[in-house]
């Protein structure tokens, strides 16, 4: 029918006006310079030159390491903080999960200045330990929220079950809590970690010379010339990106194991 026809061509035209610029980046880096479009001829230097580039990989390892202790480090206070949304009837629970979430709801700048100030009283400031007590700042809402809409559609009468069968209550968490809802941990590991390897700001504010992300690097490289090598590195990024994307769909779409 033509609203459905209309409707379509809506949809197709707004996918393609947020598509279209991050589509663009793919064929801009296999071109030898790095910064032409549309392409005159195609080439895979750009890549090669990444790859052996240690500094680029140094940054990239980096990012890398900062998100995966970040997350493991988010993944059980998060975890906790869940139980405590979901389960906990402390008169003071709204507040508790307002500071948790608070780094959603304040922006990020603000939330930088001020651990730029506290690293640098605690002598934390540039180092690899204080990036990643920064970012687990900024990811641990992530944890939480995915871990409490997992919960919410949990039965705690399946607790009670395991525990009446002789399961004390961390068998029943070990057992049957957690394999159902584990579709939530594993997706808000997920988004931790991306949300992390992707951040920026707070990674300007809390370090110097000595610790560059891959984000800040190429902050830093968009900032004194256009460097063919910021196409490649954002192609690289964007699948990535891509590649946990599906990972949390297909987490979230998972049926959750029966106990």
């Amino acid at each position: 029918r033509p609203e459905r026809l209309t409707l379509i061509v809506i949809c197709v035209a707004v996918f393609a006006f947020l598509i279209f610029p991050i589509a663009i980046i793919f064929p801009i880096s296999l071109t030898p310079t790095g910064i032409q479009f549309p392409p005159q001829s195609l080439d895979f230097q750009g890549y090669t030159r990444f790859f052996a580039s240690a500094d680029w990989l140094n940054a990239l390892a980096l990012s890398a390491r900062v998100a995966l202790f970040s997350t493991l480090l988010a993944l059980p206070i998060g975890i906790a903080a869940a139980f405590g949304f979901v389960r906990s009837r402390l008169p003071g629970k709204k507040i508790l999960s307002l500071l948790i979430l608070a780094p959603l709801m304040i922006p990020h700048i603000i939330i930088a200045l001020a651990l730029f100030f506290f690293f640098k009283r605690i002598g934390l400031y540039d180092t690899e330990i204080g990036l990643v007590l920064g970012h687990t700042v900024l990811i641990l809402p992530f944890v939480a929220i995915a871990v409490s809409s997992s919960l919410k559609g949990f039965d705690p009468v399946l607790e009670t079950a395991a525990m009446t069968m002789g399961a004390n209550w961390w068998q029943a968490l070990w057992h049957v809590t957690l394999p159902v809802t584990w579709p939530g941990i594993v997706a808000g590991g997920l988004l931790a970690f991306i949300t992390s390897f992707d951040e920026l700001l707070v990674a300007l504010f809390i370090t110097g010379k000595l610790t560059q992300t891959i984000p800040k690097k190429m902050f830093g490289t968009a900032l004194h010339e256009v460097d063919p090598m910021l196409s490649v590195v954002s192609s690289i990024l964007i699948l990535f990106s891509v590649a946990v994307g599906f990972a949390i769909t297909a987490a979230t779409s998972r049926t959750a194991p029966r106990p």
